[in-house]
């Protein structure tokens, strides 16, 4: 069964990306940069950072989207946290340890930790998040291997699961799965979800809805010295142009998803810069096997063949980016890098389409994108190039993006655009989505898949578990109901006097190390 809501974290997901890809364009490849890590920030000031959208809600189990992760991550934070080099460090634990098949965790917590309220954190908040976490319908496929948890003492908590569960720390770096007060500091989850309460650097000063979110130093913070500011505000600026041209005026310190035409205007290292971090954007051409366009593997192999994705990488995103075959992005852990992009080969794939064709196939199929993406219009663009010279008749079809989603997720399509990006270090969250999406409604091989992933998920063994991600990758690759475009990183622009600004692999940057500089 296809949980609702972890259907909408994925849908939520894919839109945000699709979003944050949408104003691609040939430029100049902008490289890699942070935001000045080895500086030490002066101590004061505030910092304007900016989002397309506002968030929906600061409660983490019912608010799935990017954008209130953003500011929920400066408020709350969980036990375990994945660093800026893609490692998971523990972090309001100061001992994790487990048995040796991984079925008992006993997790010691950090001492002298409380909440922003004065409140002490003590076991009986983290077993009472665990417990919301684990029965949240957006997340439940991810800790559903968890069998008890349990406080021991004031500052020890057990977790037992049903299986070997190696990647447990993994899960529990989940953004969405912060250690909050068992009593929700006295709340519903309605109001904590507007007056949240957390171990954070920050706390909630206030909420203008549709304009901004306050958050002000925490000043019971339990790292010494942090955070650097006295507040951030956090701005909804839905268009591009204004979210440039604030941050070139001066009025916005950070900005998420620059405008790709624009980035090497905006890196121009006198007053602001662009950062790419981690490769966490696969792009995908899904091919429909359930409908007749696609139901031929020689169609598939085709498509695949026909395609000439250095193109759309240059021409469509504007050089940012990497090539790849595996349909998990280069920021996982067990990204297989051998798996290259398929050889381009038009007249192979020419002869393959024929041979389809003479037996029953159709050369004609709809490829359905959002109106108004650039990105995606200009994908589309050479894709229906590519493949017109290989012999398919291509028809784009531009619907608004909610239709788009809808009509994918019903199986009313024959080809669309899509990517998704993972909130865990561990690749078990995007293929549990590719199992439980019926491999991303290609209606692709999953049987075989969600077998290799229960090993790999109590697999011990490193190399072990290595092996197995390898086959689910291999296994996807042949399958061609995902045909691998390419990788994208996160992209943020900020001022020159910025400094300490960094983005983790999950896109939701911690900002106690942030400031101005001196």
């Amino acid at each position: 069964m296809i949980h609702v809501a972890r259907q909408a974290r994925i849908v939520l997901a894919a839109a945000t990306a699709a979003l944050a890809l949408a104003s691609c364009s040939a430029g100049e490849a902008v490289e890699p940069v942070s935001a000045d890590p080895t500086a030490t920030p002066a101590t004061g000031g505030t910092l304007h950072i900016a989002d397309e959208r506002e968030a929906l809600g600061l409660n983490p189990y019912t608010a799935i989207d990017n954008n209130s992760a953003h500011v929920f991550a400066q408020i709350l934070e969980t036990l375990f946290r994945t660093d800026e080099n893609g490692e998971v460090v523990p972090w309001l634990v100061e001992s994790s340890e487990a048995n040796a098949d991984f079925t008992t965790w006993t997790f010691g917590l950090r001492e002298g930790v409380t909440f922003s309220d004065g409140t002490p954190m003590t076991a009986d908040d983290v077993v009472y998040s665990i417990e919301t976490v684990r029965q949240s319908e957006a997340w439940v496929s991810m800790f559903a291997e968890i069998e008890t948890v349990e406080a021991t003492s004031p500052s020890t908590v057990v977790v037992t699961t049903s299986v070997p569960s190696p990647a447990l720390e993994a899960s529990l770096s989940l953004p969405f799965a912060p250690v909050v007060p068992e009593d929700l500091a006295g709340l519903t989850p309605e109001e904590f979800s507007q007056h949240p309460v957390g171990t954070g650097p920050f706390r909630l000063e206030s909420w203008t809805s549709g304009q901004r979110i306050t958050l002000v130093r925490n000043e019971s913070y339990w790292v010494p010295g942090r955070p650097y500011l006295d507040s951030i505000v956090f701005e909804a600026v839905p268009s591009d142009s204004n979210r440039t041209q604030q941050l070139r005026g001066g009025d916005l310190d950070i900005i998420a998803t620059p405008p790709r035409p624009q980035l090497e205007a905006l890196d121009d290292g006198a007053a602001t810069v662009v950062g790419q971090f981690a490769m966490a954007f696969p792009n995908y051409l899904l091919l429909n096997q359930e409908s007749d366009a696609f139901a031929d593997p020689r169609v598939r192999e085709a498509v695949d063949l026909a395609i000439h994705r250095a193109n759309i990488l240059e021409a469509a995103g504007g050089g940012v980016g990497e090539l790849g075959g595996s349909f998990l992005a280069p920021a996982l852990d067990y990204h297989d890098a051998s798996l290259e992009p398929v050889e381009r080969d038009p007249a192979r794939a020419a002869e393959l389409l024929d041979e389809a064709v003479a037996d029953g196939a159709d050369r004609r199929f709809t490829l359905s994108v959002a109106a108004g993406g650039t990105y995606a219009n200009l994908t589309a663009q050479i894709i229906q190039e590519n493949l017109e010279d290989a012999g398919f008749d291509v028809t784009i079809e531009q619907l608004d993006g909610a239709t788009v989603l809808s009509e994918v997720g019903a199986g009313r399509y024959d080809a669309t655009l899509f990517t998704m990006t993972s909130d865990i270090i561990d690749p078990l969250e995007v293929i549990g989505y590719y199992v439980d999406l019926n491999a991303l409604w290609t209606g692709g091989e999953t049987a075989e898949v969600a077998t290799l992933l229960e090993e790999a998920k109590q697999a011990v063994d490193q190399q072990s578990r290595s092996d197995l991600y390898a086959r689910i990758q291999q296994v996807v690759y042949d399958d061609r109901s995902l045909v691998v475009l390419g990788y994208q990183p996160w992209v943020w622009a900020w001022r020159t006097d910025v400094v300490g600004f960094e983005v983790p692999m999950t896109g939701v940057p911690w900002l106690a190390d942030t400031g101005f500089r001196e």
